[in-house]
């Protein structure tokens, strides 16, 4: 088990791209925190980047909780990495750069 948690970004696991995709599978999925749990910012206060990958992300999620915030709902934490829907393939393009071609029917 990783000492890192999942990130919270609402869309962190729908994104294409090559360090997202699992060729086992063949689906995208969440990435890991850029910071470890334990992990304290120079001045000795807890780093919000223990819960995110990205600032962007951390921007998605507050973009997409603003409400919860405000009216003083509970928000979920994210336990588990999810994974994207659809299967695809990954396929190198004359020009040296990823494509990926979904090879399931999208419902």
């Amino acid at each position: 088990m990783t000492n890192k948690h999942y990130c919270q970004g609402p869309t962190c696991h729908t994104r294409h791209t090559t360090d997202r995709f699992q060729k086992s599978t063949g689906r995208f999925r969440g990435r890991y925190a850029s910071f470890k749990i334990n992990q304290n910012s120079f001045n000795g206060n807890y780093n919000y980047m223990q819960l995110f990958c990205s600032q962007g992300c951390a921007n998605a999620w507050l973009n997409h909780h603003t409400d919860n915030i405000i009216n003083r709902r509970p928000i979920n934490f994210i336990t588990e990495r999810r994974v994207g829907d659809g299967v695809y393939k990954i396929e190198k393009s004359q020009y040296g750069w990823n494509n990926f071609e979904r090879v399931d029917s999208p419902e």
